[in-house]
């Protein structure tokens, strides 16, 4: 009997217990998902939504939840500050999908980060090289490595660029075969003065005449936080830039007679190379003060070092630089990227993808896959590559000053001393901020 009671007690034991754990247990909340945040132009959006819904698909515990800068003018000014103290405090953005010059052809937009070149010394973006080696679908040879580089910074890859434009020049072969030994601007300018070139001969239809600061030698390192530049050697190198475009002013009235064309946008390039009657020509770069050739960085991408969810940014982030966005037609991924028709509008910086690199917009006379590997193949290593910067607008606005005042006479020596002492005073004080 009590051998019968003890169980049965063991028994409502067991009960009551499975009872009150049943009763402690919370019902399991729904997996939530990760919203990450990625920083794009209000311009952009229409565009982009189709390259994030494509990645939701991939990873559908995943939400990209854009944010979008002002386009208003007067709001982006007073906004820009208040983002620009959010992100250095780490609580803005996840991932910054962003143009560098006038963002995405909006004249007179401030861009999120007027000095990208200085920016990436400030530990605001993380290092990719962290998911970049991780990635074995990541081959850095297939991508051109003087691009690459420009955005590392002591040694870390804290910024991705997606597209870059150069100044270069098409040559036919019949005309102006010395400049293939030209290496300076300098060189370029002595040969152009040459009797042959002067008098009435019409010289150069330029297309870079935003771009003029490019011309000139690397200025400032931010690295080292000084300017690499003395006076006397800048008014050298500014007079001798004054004087190229005073002569490829002269005159400027017949352009369809010129002996050579400078391009700095993959538009105008492909356009002259493939639909126009040029079946004979060369090209190369349009070499700067002190390099063979100049080039800016257009788009990026770029991790916030304080994101929680810098692995999911990382994979929106390759979709961007994959050979679907930098030019392939062979997956179904790219009829996401046909939509877009501001983001990828400049050269790829990919080397991989020529072959596929299909022209869409353009009577493939040539081959677009042609014309690509030519312009690839002027960049190299000694490539003055960079970011455009408010430094560079700075400089560009005074010698657009002087730019007119050039198609009747030189400017004065007291004019060039004015032009350099702005010019000192901007680079003392970008290199010390």
């Amino acid at each position: 009997m009590k051998k019968k009671k003890l169980i049965a007690c063991i028994l409502l034991l067991s009960i009551f217990s499975i009872f009150i754990t049943s009763c402690s247990e919370q019902p399991k909340q729904p997996t939530e998902k990760t919203v990450l945040k990625v920083c794009i132009e209000s311009s952009q959006l229409n565009d982009l939504k189709s390259i994030f819904n494509y990645y939701h698909q991939l990873y559908q515990d995943v939400i990209v939840q854009p944010i979008l800068l002002p386009a208003g003018k007067e709001q982006r000014e007073t906004e820009i500050k208040k983002i620009q103290t959010q992100i250095m405090a780490g609580t803005f953005a996840d991932l910054y999908l962003l143009s560098t010059n006038n963002p995405f052809y909006q004249e007179n937009l401030e861009p999120l980060f007027p000095n990208l070149n200085k920016m990436m010394y400030s530990g605001i973006f993380c290092d990719l090289n962290e998911f970049l080696k991780k990635d074995k679908e990541f081959n850095r040879q297939d991508f051109l490595q003087p691009i690459l580089n420009a955005g590392k910074a002591n040694g870390k890859q804290v910024i991705f660029p997606l597209q870059y434009r150069q100044n270069i020049l098409a040559i036919e072969h019949s005309n102006l075969t010395e400049i293939q030994n030209t290496v300076y601007l300098s060189d370029l300018l002595e040969l152009f003065q040459q009797n042959s070139y002067s008098g009435s001969q019409l010289i150069m239809q330029s297309y870079f005449s935003n771009e003029f600061a490019s011309l000139l030698p690397e200025l400032i390192s931010y690295e080292q936080e000084k300017v690499l530049i003395t006076k006397e050697e800048l008014e050298k190198q500014y007079r001798t830039l004054l004087s190229f475009i005073q002569l490829e002013n002269l005159p400027s009235i017949h352009t369809e007679s010129k002996l050579l064309k400078s391009f700095n946008d993959c538009h105008n390039t492909i356009n002259y190379l493939t639909t126009e009657n040029n079946p004979d020509f060369v090209l190369r770069p349009l070499p700067t003060a002190d390099s063979p050739s100049a080039a800016y960085i257009t788009i990026y991408g770029a991790i916030s070092a304080q994101s929680k969810y810098k692995q999911e940014a990382y994979q929106l982030l390759r979709i961007f630089f994959g050979e679907e966005a930098q030019g392939s037609e062979s997956t179904s991924a790219v009829k996401n990227f046909r939509l877009i028709t501001t983001f990828f509008i400049d050269w790829s910086v990919r080397t991989d993808i020529s072959e596929q690199y299909k022209s869409i917009q353009y009577d493939d006379r040539t081959g677009m896959p042609d014309v690509l590997n030519k312009v690839q193949s002027v960049l190299s290593e000694e490539s003055k590559v960079s970011f455009f910067s408010n430094l560079d607008a700075a400089f560009n606005e005074i010698i657009e000053n002087r730019y007119n005042q050039l198609f009747t006479t030189f400017p004065s020596d007291e004019e060039i001393q004015q032009d350099v002492d702005k010019m000192m005073r901007l680079l003392e004080q970008a290199a010390m901020e």
